[in-house]
Parts: C-alpha cells; sequence; structure tokens
C-alpha cells in the first residue's frame, strides 16, 4: 500500500488519524476523558492535535470512510450483530 499525502490543510497524517482512532478504541472511555488524557501525557508526540470536537469529527469521517468503502480495519471491523431482546 502506497503513502497516503497529506492535505496541505490537514494538521494530522492519516497514520496519526488511525493511531489515535486506535488508541481510543483501546483506551474504552469517553471522548473528553481520553482527549484529557491524550493532551495531558502525549502531546508532545501530536504537537498539532486539534481541538476537541475538531478531532472527534475528523475520527468519525475516518471511520464513516472505512465502513462505507467496506474495508474492515481493526478499529472498525465488523462487529457481531447484537442478540435478539425478547
Amino acid at each position: 500500500m502506497g503513502a497516503i499525502p497529506k492535505h496541505p490543510e490537514a494538521h494530522l497524517w492519516p497514520s496519526e488519524v488511525v493511531t489515535l482512532g486506535l488508541l481510543h478504541a483501546l483506551k474504552g472511555v469517553g471522548n473528553r476523558p481520553f482527549y484529557r488524557w491524550l493532551t495531558r501525557d502525549y502531546r508532545a508526540l501530536f504537537p498539532r492535535l486539534p481541538e476537541r470536537t475538531r478531532l472527534f469529527r475528523l475520527l468519525k469521517t475516518h471511520q464513516t470512510g472505512r465502513r462505507s468503502s467496506g474495508c474492515p480495519t481493526v478499529l472498525w471491523g465488523h462487529r457481531p450483530p447484537m442478540a435478539h431482546r425478547g
């Protein structure tokens, strides 16, 4: 797979977006606690980290793009169906 170019106005590289999405999934907490943790402990690794709501819009856009392309990934692969509640 070739390198994915970064848009000139983008703050993060696509690989950084995927890394942040993976960290968010693994951390297993809400958006605000995750962002506080990220900025407190990992700001040096992501110096151009966007504002909280912008970051989560970006993650949601990336998630939607992966699902609509039919490309299963580690982060947003196919979930097992929910059990029927009767």
